[in-house]
């Protein structure tokens, strides 16, 4: 029997690969406009519905936009994607 933390683990790990795989579908420049956007709002954290969640979200869609770490974030998508069921991908 897993652990929770492991459940846990797992489900983050499918949530980023959702939201990169949903990430990559857009434009660079529009990536990059999104992830500027989201830093400058996440240091209005302490404001109800933005929060510090949008600073590691904007500098991940930036990196989706980059070369040399889009590759890395592909390659770690491509060893996630086993786990994932078959019915969300």
């Amino acid at each position: 029997m897993t652990s929770r933390l492991t459940r846990f683990w797992r489900f983050c790990r499918h949530l980023v690969w959702r939201g990169l795989k949903w990430g990559f579908k857009f434009p660079f420049y529009i990536r990059i406009l999104i992830g500027v956007f989201f830093i400058v709002l996440g240091f209005f954290g302490i404001l109800p519905v933005l929060g510090f969640w949008m600073i590691p979200l904007g500098i991940l869609l930036i990196g989706t936009a980059l070369p040399w770490t889009s590759n890395r974030i592909r390659a770690w998508m491509a060893r996630v994607e086993p786990e994932i069921p078959a019915r969300e991908r």
